[in-house]
């Protein structure tokens, strides 16, 4: 009997990738590449009215989403008065606007993994993400973003997986390292622990 236990993903090896193509495999081959009118764009490779990819609605596993743990944080940071004083009142705007996202405390100084003050978004749905994308893409002016998913694997999550708007910042990773949570995993429990910045 084959071993049905996944191989641990090494994101510097593409050998050990899942296959992003596993479950479509009835859709191969793809018809040649034809063009939608704009003449630039790929059209539908099926043709006629398709589903909506559920991702719509819910993120794929493994994000972790429960009342406790969010899919996504989003960091928001400040390095000179000035930026502070913008990140302050995108700090208001954001909990006037968006009163169903997480926002947590304001933070005039460096915490946990965070090289500079800032601030933390939980998302918890497609929707919230692309909301906030949009409205970041437009507000954070001239702040530097994190984006990092939630997967449970802290480290992976912040160092490997994560995107940055406007340039990246070093994390301090020692952080992970000190919590024993260096390429392991969230505890049990799921979610932050009271306080926890990460």
């Amino acid at each position: 009997m084959a071993d049905s236990t996944p191989k641990p993903i090494n994101h510097s090896d593409p050998s050990t990738w899942p296959d992003p193509l596993q479950g479509y495999e009835q859709f191969f081959p793809l018809p040649p590449d034809t063009k939608n009118p704009d003449a630039r764009s790929l059209a539908p490779p099926r043709p006629g009215p398709h589903t909506l990819s559920k991702t719509y609605e819910t993120f794929p596993q493994p994000l972790q989403t429960s009342s406790r743990t969010a899919a996504f944080d989003i960091h928001i940071y400040h390095t000179t008065p000035a930026e502070t004083e913008y990140a302050r009142k995108l700090h208001t705007r954001i909990r006037l606007e968006f009163p169903e996202i997480r926002v947590y405390p304001f933070h005039d100084r460096p915490i946990g993994p965070h090289p500079a003050g800032m601030f933390e978004l939980n998302v918890f749905t497609p929707a919230q993400l692309g909301a906030l994308v949009g409205f970041l893409v437009i507000y954070r002016q001239g702040l530097k973003v994190l984006l990092h998913p939630n997967t449970g694997e802290v480290y992976g999550d912040h160092m490997v997986r994560a995107g940055w708007w406007g340039g990246e910042m070093e994390l301090n990773s020692g952080v992970f390292r000190m919590e024993g949570l260096a390429g392991g995993r969230r505890g049990s429990r799921g979610g932050k622990a009271e306080g926890e910045v990460v």
